[in-house]
């Protein structure tokens, strides 16, 4: 893994500085120059949520607004996408597959481009990777905790992209298909017992529920906007 993160942190570092802004960028920079509440007008106006524009604000004005210190904070999240796959990876598949699949989230173009660009998709990619690695405790290991923190970084997603909504059907398509395949005394003959287990595999469990409402309580404020 130290290796991938070397190799990524490389090809970064050099994407940040080899490219000027572009008009998305540009409009990133001009945002967080603003105080609070000229940036909340300016997020409500755009087409994508607000997380990431708050926390960049906080975090670049270290930088006094520069482009780099915009640009490292999507490099940060890059460098702990590379971190996060590694994790991921040795859950399902084991070490070896995990350093694979290290090296190939530090080599891939669009994740070295997002990670040296001052847009939210590293963020985004960030906590998605972290939703699906709870989510498979939630499924492997049975724990509660795992849906709890998979609706939790599902929510922090969803309040970097829009795009972090389609995970809750692709989560429950993934659930059930678990459900379905882990049932092993569903008898093989259409029957009224069958038929009814059949179908409770399609109500989700207390877990998956209660991420669902942690989920619901972190995105709903920015519902009205």
């Amino acid at each position: 893994m130290f290796g991938a993160l070397i190799v990524g942190l490389t090809l970064r570092l050099e994407d940040i500085f080899r490219r000027d802004f572009w008009y998305d960028e540009a409009f990133t920079g001009i945002a967080v120059r603003e105080n609070f509440s000229g940036l909340l007008e300016m997020i409500k106006q755009d087409v994508h949520p607000p997380l990431y524009y708050f926390s960049l604000k906080i975090f670049v004005e270290l930088f006094d607004y520069s482009v780099f210190g915009i640009r490292l904070w999507s490099l940060i999240f890059g460098m702990a996408s590379i971190i996060t796959v590694f994790f991921l990876s040795k859950k399902l598949f084991g070490l070896r597959s995990a350093v694979f699949a290290s090296f190939a989230a530090a080599l891939s173009p669009f994740a070295v481009q997002y990670s040296a660009e001052g847009r939210m998709y590293s963020m985004f990619v960030f906590f998605i990777l972290l939703a699906v690695y709870f989510f498979v405790i939630g499924l492997k290991e049975k724990k509660s905790n795992g849906f709890l923190w998979s609706g939790f970084f599902v929510g922090l997603s969803s309040l970097s992209h829009y795009m972090g909504l389609i995970m809750l059907p692709i989560f429950y398509l993934a659930y059930l298909g678990w459900k379905i395949i882990e049932e092993k005394n569903l008898e093989s003959s259409i029957n009224k017992e069958s038929l009814k287990k059949l179908f409770l595999n399609f109500i989700p469990s207390k877990k998956m529920v209660f991420g669902l409402i942690i989920f619901g309580l972190i995105f709903s404020f920015w519902v009205p906007n």
